[in-house]
Formats: C-alpha cells, structure tokens, sequence
C-alpha cells in the first residue's frame, strides 16, 4: 500500500498534476531522525504509553491533505497521498477521481479552490475525531480512576508516585473520600512524599470531613519543613491564575540581635486572605512561617507556624535561647527552630542506604553545633523520613542533655 501511494504520488508530481497529498512534517524541536529511532526503541521496549504518546506530542504535527507535495517525514518519503482504498477514504476517492479525468484527458473534477476546500473539511474533520477520541480516553480515564479513589479495599502503597498522583487528584477534585485513600494520602504526607502540587490538592481542593485526617498530616509535614509552604502557595496561584503571594518584610536590630517580621497575604479577584505576622531571626525564616499561617488560614485548619525570634525587644534576647517545648512535634521540626533562634548551628543530615531494593535500609546521621560542642547521632529504618525522624530524636536528646548541663 505504502509504496503503491508513493509511486502515485510521484506520478502525479512528474505530470505537475494537482491532486489531494498527504503531507506531514515535524515540529521544529524535532530531535534529529537516529535520535528519535532510540527514543522510539525505549519506549517499545518499555511497553511505555506514555512515553510514545510524550514522543509524539514533542515531535510530531499531525498528517494532512493539501493540494501540494510537502512530503512525509514520518515515512521518510519525498511525497505521499491516500490513493488505494477509495471505499475507505474519501481522500482516495478523490485522487483516484482526478487521475481517471486526467487518463481521459478531460478536465479535473476539482477545481484549484475546490480541492482547497476539500481538504481543509477532510483536515477539520481529522482533527475533530482526534479531539473527541482524546475525550473519550479523558472519560475513561477518569471513571477509572473515580473507582479507583472510592475503593475502600483498596492497597495504594504499591502505586508508584505517577499512579498514585492520578487517583489523589481525581478523589481530591471530586471529593471522594475513600478511606484507603485518605489514610495513604496521610501515610504519604507524614512521610515527605508528596509533591507541592499534591499537597496543594489535599489542603485546598479536597474538602469535606473524610478528608480531614490526610490534611492534617499534610500541614503537619508542611510545618515540619515550613520552606515547602511557599512553594504550595506559588503552586495555588498558578493553578487558580493568579498573582503569586504578597510577603511584607520588616527587619529590627542588628548582629545577633537582629529580628525580621514578615506577614503573608492571598488575593483572589476581590477577596483577600492575610495570614499572622511571625517573626524570626532571618529573613527567610520569617517568610517562611509567615507562609505557613498564611496556607493553615486558607485552608481553615488550625495554625501551626510560630514565631521564632521576639520582636523588638532586644533586652529579652537570651530568652530565646531556651529550648522548646516537645508538645508533641516532630523531633526534625524542633530541630529546625532551634536553629532559627540560633540555640545550635550547622544542623545538617547524611543519609545512606544499604541491601537490594526489595529490602533497603536507609541510616540517617543529624549533626548540629552547639555552644562549640560537636553533636550527632545515627539512627536506620526502611524508610528515609523514618530514618531522619530517628535520627533527629536522638540528636534533640543529646542537644537537651547538653543545654541541661550547661545550665547546672
């Protein structure tokens, strides 16, 4: 078939005989045509739907019929047309229509603007069928994941982070709360594995009591690394279109008795969300509670975020050296705040792993500097943040020993 079109269309070429060709071309951030074969190996090799349909949209523009010989890149033909199969395509009926005229030297069926015309309607028609067919692929999918996201015996631990994006993003827009869901949504969170356009769907898309538990532990693990919050706001403005968070920032004193003040709103067409003024010994560390406040208001779940430095009264300064109450926070968030208000410096973790995948260990090593003392402690587990949670733990044990004996 490939080659009977081919040697139509080259017949009609060498007769300058205008006839309906198919023409296809790639996009201009093509790769070069071996690179594009490699790709195209891997991802049949792989088995990979998305990989071929990800190659294609960055590669290649859909055929289509004009009355001129643009050539086929795909086929890696000079010229090509649908000339075979005319109780198929209405495109052969009409090349076939044009040679017959010509082997009869009578006139062509077709004038220059009719041909023109016919093209474009095959043209718009394509593209419709490839619309609506993506439609229902879209539709499909959806259902598929719907039930998924309702399926209460459901095990979603297995699911890689693409799979697992899918289903949280269709029970989160739909509101389907089922609980195996929502407790590995929280498993997820509390772990550090979800990113901050899934942390944005959990806060401030899914809504209703079921999911309550998974944003909890979401904004838990946000305060735990309040560095995050900022990045769930700047994704909340993209997906709603608009403008990024305002921060004012207002700095007092200086050296080591310098305090920044910052405080964080959210404008959505006329309505405004402020959240709390927080304070911290730098810039940064202010931004980033006041952000935390900012992201507990909007999604009406109780405020986390502190102030870690006090504010304007430079007098009250040794204060802030005191150690923090637990009241039950993850051990990697008091250490964080220890190091904002300057009680240790150089906090820091190395992580390692050992044995195959199926059974990997991970051991985690927190160290910090306090009062020129050098402190650290090693703790392993099966997964990283449980790893870093132990480790921190033992670190804030020897950082409390220490304060404490400092201060006999």
């Amino acid at each position: 078939m490939i080659a009977a079109n081919t040697a139509l269309a080259g017949w009609a070429a060498e007769r300058d005989l205008p006839v309906l060709f198919r023409n296809h071309s790639a996009s201009k951030v093509a790769p070069p045509r071996d690179v594009l074969l490699h790709d195209l190996d891997l991802a049949f090799t792989a088995r990979s739907d998305a990989r071929l349909a990800a190659l294609q949209q960055r590669t290649l523009r859909a055929a289509e019929y004009a009355p001129f010989m643009g050539g086929h890149w795909g086929l890696n033909l000079p010229g090509y047309l649908h000339g075979t199969s005319p109780l198929r395509r209405y495109a052969d009926l009409v090349v076939q229509r044009i040679i017959l005229s010509h082997l009869d030297k009578t006139a062509s069926p077709y004038s220059a603007d009719e041909l023109h015309a016919v093209a474009q309607a095959l043209n718009d028609g394509a593209r419709q069928d490839r619309e609506a067919e993506s439609e229902s692929r879209k539709s499909v999918t959806h259902s598929r994941t719907r039930r998924a996201a309702a399926d209460d015996s459901a095990d979603y631990s297995r699911l890689d982070s693409a799979a697992f994006h899918a289903i949280l993003k269709r029970g989160c827009k739909e509101q389907i709360a089922g609980p195996s869901l929502v407790d590995e949504a929280a498993r997820r969170a509390a772990d550090q594995k979800l990113t901050s356009l899934e942390q944005q769907l959990v806060l401030l898309v899914a809504g209703g009591a079921g999911w309550e538990p998974a944003r909890v532990a979401c904004l838990q693990a946000i305060a735990a690394s309040p560095e995050t919050a900022v990045s769930v706001l700047s994704v909340h403005a993209q997906v709603n279109g608009c403008e990024l968070p305002e921060f004012t920032v207002e700095a007092r004193g200086k050296g080591h008795d310098a305090a920044f003040r910052a405080q964080a709103s959210w404008t959505s067409g006329d309505d405004q969300v402020t959240g709390a003024e927080r304070s911290a010994s730098t810039k940064k560390g202010a931004r980033h509670q006041a952000a935390l406040s900012l992201l507990a208001r909007l999604a009406d779940l109780p405020d986390p975020s502190r102030d870690l430095a006090a504010w304007g009264r430079t007098e009250a300064a040794p204060a802030a050296k005191a150690l923090p109450p637990a009241e039950d926070r993850s051990p990697v968030s008091v250490l964080n705040e220890l190091e904002q208000t300057r009680v240790i410096t150089s906090l820091k973790y190395g992580m390692s792993s050992d044995g195959p995948g199926h059974q990997m260990v991970f051991s985690c090593t927190a160290h910090a500097e306090m009062g020129g003392q050098s402190l650290s402690a090693t703790a392993s587990a099966t997964k990283k943040a449980t790893a870093k949670a132990h480790a921190a733990d033992g670190l804030l044990t020897q950082i409390r020993a220490a304060h404490t004996e400092s201060h006999a």
